[in-house]
């Protein structure tokens, strides 16, 4: 595990700083966000019954993969924190700490803000 034992998060009072603490660490491993089907099932379980108005954004997968890693870190942030929101965090971090290693997007955190080659191609078509 990452950070820990889960009942080391629960011990966590501020899951601000958990949140923090473990995109840090997934991060440092070269990790942005789960790929594909993993982050689809993810979102899934955290928004399971609840009101359809409130929810994040969708995970950047099929049209959005050519987001930029940071920008995917970035939205694996935004469905954690709303996970917290609705008492689903520690669920949630359970399901990415037993994710394969093949079901994650990885790049070396240094390139992580250059844009996807198609994008570039896209933005140079308009």
């Amino acid at each position: 595990m990452i950070i820990g034992p889960i009942i080391d998060w629960q011990r966590m009072k501020d899951h601000t700083q958990l949140i923090h603490t473990y995109l840090n660490d997934l991060r440092s491993q070269g990790k942005s966000c789960p790929n594909g089907k993993y982050w689809d099932r993810l979102f899934r379980f955290i928004i399971h019954d609840l009101d359809q108005d409130d929810l994040p954004g969708n995970p950047l997968i099929l049209g959005g993969s050519i987001a930029s890693h940071t920008v995917k870190h970035e939205r694996l942030r935004e469905h954690l924190e709303f996970a917290a929101s609705h008492g689903r965090l520690f669920s949630a971090l359970n399901i990415l700490e037993n994710l394969p290693e093949t079901a994650w997007n990885t790049a070396d955190p240094d390139i992580w803000s250059d844009e996807h080659p198609w994008a570039h191609k896209n933005n140079q078509r308009r």
